[in-house]
């Protein structure tokens, strides 16, 4: 027979893992949070590239494209930490469509530039 103690015991380490996976959570919050800010900023920086023409914020956006590739590297090894614990894989199919868009990046912004496409272009879904 157990004693109080061992389910004491138990239930601390409960929430111990509880709180774990919260600090997890919120590490893939605040770098997801930043990734989206600096993502922000790029289709920013892009638009008014491709209405000038390519002549405004070329280099603006030549420094920002790493800066999100950076981040991005960041959001997909925090998205590895949740992936590999077995209560979060609920989030399987959000994980799923997140990659999706993150691996469609590089073919976008590829195809956004100046001399391939307009600012209505910019628009179009790809």
């Amino acid at each position: 027979m157990k004693s109080a103690l061992s389910y004491f015991l138990a239930a601390r380490q409960c929430e111990i893992g509880e709180l774990e996976r919260l600090a997890a959570s919120s590490s893939v919050v605040a770098v997801t949070g930043r990734f989206t800010h600096a993502l922000q900023r790029e289709r920013g920086i892009s638009d008014i590239f491709l209405a000038s023409r390519g002549e405004r914020f070329a280099a603006a956006r030549l420094e920002q494209i790493p800066q999100c590739e950076l981040l991005q590297a960041e959001v997909l090894a925090s998205f590895e930490t949740l992936a590999s614990d077995a209560d979060n894989m609920r989030n399987a199919r959000l994980l799923n469509r997140i990659a999706v868009v993150l691996d469609g990046l590089p073919r976008l912004r590829r195809r956004h530039s100046p001399a391939t496409c307009s600012c209505r272009c910019s628009l179009a879904p790809t």
